[in-house]
């Protein structure tokens, strides 16, 4: 049997967060069978600068060329290789969020990538309740009465991209699974404009109890302040053979790492949160109490 021949023809590419990703795979594996950059280099027949800048994302990698590298360092792993090789193969210019580059931070766009992209998603924020629940008219109150000022025709758009990133979690095909953890002082906050938002935004919570990839946990009042003391975090998990990923709110959209120790301590004081939040039934009986509150 003839073998197809790799091209050995590579353009720099501009490193999206799925290129960057893919090639920190590769990198895995080659570290895995304990090769250095040339050991690599001498199997690929590829030169060891190939190496470098594929795992780095500065090349543009397809699928072939996973399989490629994968075959060079016998890896056996045919589902891993399957879902890796997929992911290089994705157009870099899909993806909705492609479109925003004049609106949001690079750094926030590259996050909603990666959240599109994830199975789970672990969810915590101190005050307010996290993007992937809001109302439209509750993240317009956010994102408005920023310590930063947005002006109206930014909000709107910043609007927009959020409500747009929630179609994760109502998709056709394998929607993410949301477990997030609401503070109960976010059903408190006194918002500037018309009552009805947050009534709007209880509703919206209380419904997700119909969802079944959906889980809502209500942190309550008198929860020890230090279970959520450490700022916002995201944890994002994926299939095999990918590593989870922690996100870190901040202005510009948030830092992101697959660091071990990082991710295991971000997961753990997730679920020492999780462990004194009102299980669900609890939790969907407070936001009906709520409701009624805010009626009255």
């Amino acid at each position: 049997m003839t073998q197809k021949r790799v091209s050995t023809t590579q353009k720099r590419a501009e490193p999206t967060a799925t290129r960057v990703r893919v090639g920190d795979q590769l990198r895995r594996w080659r570290i895995s069978k304990e090769l250095t950059n040339d050991d690599a280099a001498k199997r690929a027949k590829w030169s060891p600068t190939r190496i470098t800048r594929t795992e780095k994302g500065i090349y543009a990698t397809k699928g072939e060329h996973v399989r490629h590298l994968a075959a060079a360092y016998e890896i056996d792993d045919p589902e891993g290789i399957d879902e890796v090789a997929a992911k290089a193969d994705i157009d870099p210019k899909d993806g909705w969020w492609r479109s925003r580059t004049q609106i949001a931070e690079a750094e926030y766009l590259e996050f909603i990538e990666l959240e599109d992209h994830a199975t789970t998603i672990l969810a915590q924020h101190p005050t307010i309740i996290p993007g992937l629940l809001q109302t439209p008219a509750y993240a317009r109150e956010i994102i408005g009465n920023a310590t930063v000022p947005n002006p109206a025709g930014r909000v709107e758009a910043l609007v927009s991209i959020r409500t747009t990133r929630q179609g994760i979690l109502t998709r056709g095909k394998n929607p993410v699974r949301l477990h997030a953890l609401v503070p109960e002082v976010a059903l408190r906050a006194r918002l500037t404009h018309d009552p009805e938002i947050m009534r709007d935004q209880v509703r919206r919570l209380i419904s997700t109890y119909e969802t079944s990839n959906i889980t809502v946990q209500i942190v309550p009042l008198d929860a020890h302040p230090g279970y959520c003391s450490h700022g916002p975090a995201t944890i994002l998990e994926y299939p095999h053979p990918w590593v989870p990923l922690v996100s870190v709110d901040n202005p510009m959209g948030g830092n992101h790492t697959d660091d071990d120790h990082h991710v295991s301590l971000t997961r753990e004081r997730f679920e020492l949160t999780s462990s004194v939040a009102l299980p669900a039934d609890k939790s969907r009986d407070l936001l009906k109490q709520r409701l009624e509150e805010l009626h009255s």
